[in-house]
């Protein structure tokens, strides 16, 4: 196990993979022109056809490991959602840089905005239920790492709320009904 310099501790977060090791485990990136010939890890523990945010996601965490905090939260996490019998809500994944990029440029359109509704809808919907807030909470820890800054509950399901209500003042929501109804006809089938 690789550790910080000075120190290790639950807030220290271990040092990145060397390239070489990412390579032999199958965790290099082949954009770079480098194959090693070795199968891809992250192909191998995701399911066929995954989306891309979370084969990247996956490939990150393993490539700057977390601190062990959060990683431990990461872990409660996902044994919580193993034992939950209700559906995960419906949510698109979008590239928050991109989105919010977009947005400050005031180059996003329509259907950005309807993408956004209906990943905030997925979002608040999760508040909804005790045990999907409580078995998805901790990721919130992944969040803050990310960010700098730790979350309340009340603090996303306030946020999904005015952010909710901005969109549908200015856009028609139609699409999002009508995206929401293929995405649980497809789901059905």
């Amino acid at each position: 196990q690789q550790s910080s310099a000075g120190g290790g501790g639950e807030s220290r977060r271990p040092l990145p993979l060397y390239s070489m090791t990412a390579r032999s485990i199958g965790l290099a990136d082949r954009a770079s022109g480098s194959p090693s010939g070795t199968p891809s890890l992250v192909a191998s523990l995701l399911p066929k056809g995954a989306p891309a945010p979370c084969k990247h996601f996956l490939t990150r965490y393993l490539m700057h490991p977390p601190p062990p905090g959060v990683a431990g939260s990461v872990q409660r996490s996902l044994r919580r959602i193993a034992g939950v019998s209700e559906p995960l809500p419906l949510l698109p994944l979008l590239p928050a840089h991109k989105i919010a990029k977009m947005i400050h440029s005031r180059e996003a359109n329509h259907s950005v905005y309807v993408d956004l509704l209906a990943m905030l809808r997925g979002v608040r919907s999760i508040f909804e239920s005790k045990a999907l807030e409580e078995a998805l909470y901790p990721l919130t820890a992944v969040a803050a790492l990310n960010t700098g800054r730790r979350f309340k509950t009340s603090e996303i399901r306030d946020a999904c709320d005015d952010v909710i209500a901005e969109i549908e003042g200015v856009v028609n929501t139609a699409e999002y009904e009508e995206l929401m109804g293929a995405l649980a006809e497809d789901e059905d089938e």
